[in-house]
């Protein structure tokens, strides 16, 4: 999506949902990749990665895994804009961006919700669903809203 096309995306979610929370992880933090997502759409029929770059206003295509901190690349870039980042033999697949579930539960006495937050992550820590996994210092997570959740 361009950046315009994000941040119209954006408007329309902060119209129907009011403004989602984003979250900033001030340390490293183990957090529950949540299970059984495959059946939630993010509003609009946009993909996860996408709903999170609109929320968090990051344009970038080029990000890194909220977990491993690898590299990781939105939509279809350019096989040569690719592979300058991939380490020798990398596969261009394992570094596809995902838009992870993550369960955040609220302490006591906050203001601000648990529940499903956003996060990016690379294919191999996204599909440690129903794990704990290291969420870096510095990662941002946006509140999950207008999820359309299908019967599976």
């Amino acid at each position: 999506m361009t950046a315009s096309e994000l941040e119209s995306y954006r408007q329309t979610i902060v119209r129907e949902f009011d403004e989602p929370l984003i979250l900033n992880a001030e340390k490293d933090v183990t957090l529950l990749n949540a299970g059984n997502t495959g059946n939630r759409d993010a509003y609009g029929g946009k993909s996860w990665i996408n709903y999170w770059r609109a929320i968090t206003r990051n344009q970038d295509s080029i990000l890194y895994c909220s977990s491993c901190e690898k590299v990781i690349f939105v939509g279809n870039l350019a096989q040569d804009q690719v592979r300058k980042y991939l380490p020798i033999g990398g596969k261009i697949e394992d570094h596809q961006a995902h838009g992870g579930h993550l369960w955040v539960i609220a302490p006591k006495g906050v203001t601000w919700q648990g529940g499903r937050y956003i996060a990016p992550l690379c294919p191999a820590c996204n599909a440690k669903h129903n794990q704990h996994i290291l969420i870096k210092a510095g990662s941002k997570l946006c509140k999950e809203v207008g999820a359309k959740v299908t019967e599976e």
